[in-house]
């Protein structure tokens, strides 16, 4: 009877090296910097979305290593969206100024998308 041979389960060691987990740090660091960009107003919403993504190429690559799924492109409204929700969770702390912060980015969404159509996708590069 033949024997089914089972592939070895990856070592975190193989998935994981330094350059990696340097490229998610500073992935994660580029994107708290961003978020504190956009609370403060020094770039607008559709700005940030851009190298947001361009931020998140690390983290998606290493994830997709990590996991077998494939990284898709971020489309730039669902970028949008998140970074919302990181604007939001960042000044949980302070309603009254997420409230504020959110309002005007939702707005600047809203504007970009003409009331409801899709943004377009910007490529990172």
């Amino acid at each position: 009877m033949p024997t089914l041979l089972k592939k070895p389960a990856k070592r975190s060691s193989d998935i994981m090296n330094p350059d990696t987990t340097g490229d998610v740090l500073r992935g994660l660091v580029e994107k708290n910097r961003i978020v504190t960009d956009l609370i403060d107003g020094r770039v607008s919403l559709k700005e940030a979305a851009g190298r947001f993504q361009k931020a998140h190429v690390a983290g998606g690559q290493c994830l997709e290593r990590t996991t077998g799924v494939p990284s898709r492109s971020v489309e730039t409204e669902n970028t949008c969206r998140s970074l919302i929700g990181w604007v939001r969770l960042t000044l949980r702390d302070r309603p009254e100024q997420a409230d504020r912060v959110t309002a005007r980015l939702e707005d600047e969404l809203s504007a970009a998308t003409g009331g409801g159509s899709t943004m377009k996708q910007q490529t990172p590069g």
